[in-house]
């Protein structure tokens, strides 16, 4: 499982203006049967249930009353009794999206703001689209139409006096996506997946960092250069962009101060 797809995700959100917290992967009862499916049941771990996505690890810490409204994403791990065939697994990572409380009137634009978050970011992947479902929206790839990620509206009161209204998405879901854009784009130059980020943004760097790493992985010292050129080119573009009073020849100055500083041992 590529992992460092979730720290991607999490950059990409936190962008996004959500906020990364940690979240506890287990929960009570009554807070993993807000949103299981009829027929399902939870996995116990010592008392408490594990979950099926960090949306009830949320939930948890909004019935503790430790959550402050406001947008916020986490990564754990999901599981399930789905099921196993070729897309659903009893476990699997998945980077969750929650925007809570929301007022009435705002549900709809707000769900749709997480909406075109979501549908930015899988588009660095592969061709995606929009579906509507019974429960909400679904992101789906264009060839396949499998679903890669699921968003809606929930209400619940969790006592009297404390009910609260949240928007829910996914923000990647692993081996989920990296399954599905295997099976729809043939290999390029990486072994790696490879997110294309938009050029002068700080996930262009990442993306070419993450470029670099393949090239290393695989022995190939020509391709690690080209990459290693591009990292150049993305700070360089990043740096235009987003502070044009800063060029590269003050980060190579600071380079030379910093590569003395390390061999003379001396800060």
């Amino acid at each position: 499982m590529d992992l460092e797809l979730l720290t991607f995700a999490e950059t990409f959100y936190v962008s996004k203006g959500y906020k990364k917290i940690e979240v506890p992967w287990t929960v009570d009862q009554d807070v993993l049967d807000i949103t299981l499916p009829l027929g399902r049941i939870g996995a116990d771990l010592f008392g408490k249930l594990l979950v099926g996505s960090a949306e009830q690890s949320f939930l948890q810490l909004i019935k503790e009353k430790k959550l402050s409204p406001g947008k916020y994403v986490a990564t754990t791990p999901c599981f399930r009794d789905d099921p196993v065939d070729d897309l659903h697994q009893k476990y699997f990572m998945k980077t969750e999206l929650i925007d809570f409380s929301v007022e009435e009137r705002e549900v709809a634009e707000r769900l749709e703001q997480v909406m075109r978050d979501a549908l930015e970011f899988f588009n660095f992947f592969l061709p995606i689209r929009k579906k509507q479902t019974d429960m909400g929206y679904d992101i789906v790839d264009d060839k396949r139409e499998i679903e890669l990620g699921s968003y809606g509206v929930r209400s619940h009161a969790f006592s009297e006096g404390h009910r609260v209204t949240w928007i829910y998405g996914t923000g990647i879901a692993l081996p989920r996506l990296t399954d599905v854009t295997e099976s729809v784009k043939k290999k390029g130059y990486h072994e790696m997946i490879i997110p294309k980020a938009p050029a002068g943004s700080f996930l262009k760097i990442a993306e070419e960092f993450r470029e670099a790493r393949d090239a290393y992985m695989n022995h190939n010292p020509i391709m690690l250069l080209v990459e290693l050129a591009d990292i150049y080119g993305a700070m360089e573009l990043f740096l235009e962009k987003h502070s044009p009073e800063i060029s590269m020849e003050d980060v190579r100055r600071l380079q030379e101060v910093t590569r003395r500083a390390f061999q003379n041992g001396r800060r």
